[in-house]
């Protein structure tokens, strides 16, 4: 116990300030991304930590619930599952967030994702892609911005689709290329920062479920230089407020 507030005590020092505000707000807490619920007995990686105040931190943690279900529930390796995580979370999202409860698809390996989730998805990797940035640049995501935020699910045509998205975002766009983190056949993260163009790409694929392609760049350029509607930037406590609202921004499937 000494030790962890030892730690925290210095992280705050460090980073003063939240990264999915743009830095409005001091930081307040520690935040762990991916949220750890996403992860069997809750045992993510120890180094993924971030600064966050706690109207930022508090405001994800219900689409962090339903994002962490749909990553559960639609990965079929059995190494992964546990019932007892996966039945905490699905009582979790029948609380909060009942239309957004999943079905399963039989005689398939699909898990069919309600539009109820999509924002929640979404906002799951945007949360992801700020603490990212913030992490590969040592600046904030803010309204100079605009982002990106695609997912689906592996082994469905969406999915192939995302892949080579992702595969051409990467080999063309981005240099510093780098797998950044793998958790067995939990998560595999990639990360791929241009500082002279302010790029950041990001990749995430969840053990046999869920795959993300989340970018951010420059508003100006993101605008003028893709082929895809991007999204202005948001501070993670007023994207959630928009969602409990019924106004989340959603793009167009990738």
């Amino acid at each position: 116990r000494v030790d962890k507030a030892i730690f925290k005590a210095a992280f705050l020092l460090a980073n003063p300030r939240c990264c999915y505000c743009n830095g409005e707000r001091l930081t307040a807490e520690l935040d762990h991304m991916p949220a750890r619920i996403c992860f069997k007995g809750k045992a993510g990686p120890d180094d993924m930590v971030f600064p966050t105040c706690r109207l930022c931190n508090g405001a994800a943690s219900q689409s962090e619930q339903v994002a962490a279900l749909y990553i559960r529930c639609s990965d079929f390796n059995g190494a992964n599952f546990s019932e007892s995580d996966l039945d905490r979370l699905i009582r979790g999202v029948a609380n909060n967030n009942r239309p957004a409860l999943p079905r399963l698809i039989l005689g398939t390996r699909v898990v069919e994702i309600p539009e109820a989730a999509h924002p929640h998805l979404h906002l799951f990797g945007t949360k992801a892609l700020y603490a990212m940035f913030h992490r590969e640049s040592g600046g904030f995501a803010g309204p100079r911005h605009r982002r990106i935020v695609w997912w689906a699910q592996q082994g469905t045509e969406a999915g192939r689709l995302l892949a080579v998205r992702a595969d051409a975002w990467f080999n063309k766009r981005l240099i510093g290329e780098r797998r950044n983190l793998d958790l067995g056949d939990q998560i595999r993260m990639q990360t791929g920062y241009n500082g002279a163009q302010g790029y950041l790409g990001l990749r995430m694929s969840f053990g046999q479920g869920l795959d993300f392609m989340c970018i951010l760049g420059p508003a100006k350029e993101m605008q003028r230089g893709l082929d895809v509607r991007t999204l202005r930037y948001g501070p993670v406590r007023e994207l959630s407020s928009r969602l409990r609202l019924g106004h989340y921004p959603l793009p167009p499937a990738p």
